[in-house]
């Protein structure tokens, strides 16, 4: 079964060919689906972190709004410097989701409310996700987005 935070992206993204989807993890089944459906909006990124930031900004920069889903420590804390310097100061519609439990929540929006530019969205349920997804896709700035483990 697809989950609720994959769905609301692959509706987005099959209303914008803009949209893309970058993973961490290209070979979970929860994203099979998007992966049909829209191939060529979705790419499964092998290495560090600052490949998945650095590929991301290079979308962007050339009219994608690109969608990273990743676990929170792999994103943020090893990438913090990276996703400043190269997503946020120039504001590249670059948005972050990860599962609110990767780590602690709290400590992970402030941190990425100190980054100029960047918006946070902490979803509580599927509802509050996918409102938040259509909201950051049409932003076209940067952002995080944190979900439930559920979603």
């Amino acid at each position: 079964m697809q989950p609720p935070i994959v769905t609301a992206l692959a509706d987005v993204a099959s209303t914008d060919s803009r949209i893309v989807l970058l993973t961490d993890d290209g070979a979970d089944d929860a994203l099979r689906p998007f992966r049909a459906m829209l191939p060529d909006q979705w790419y499964g990124v092998e290495g560090s972190a600052d490949a998945i930031i650095g590929l991301a900004a290079g979308l962007a920069m050339n009219d994608h709004r690109v969608f990273i889903l990743a676990r929170a420590p792999l994103m943020t804390f090893r990438t913090c410097e990276f996703l400043r310097s190269e997503v946020c100061r120039n504001r590249l519609p670059v948005v972050i989701i990860t599962e609110a439990d990767s780590g602690d929540p709290a400590a992970l929006s402030t941190l990425m409310q100190t980054l100029p530019g960047m918006r946070v969205i902490v979803a509580r349920d599927a509802r509050e996700a996918r409102a938040a997804v259509a909201t950051l896709a049409a932003d076209g700035g940067p952002g995080v987005l944190s979900v439930p483990p559920i979603v």
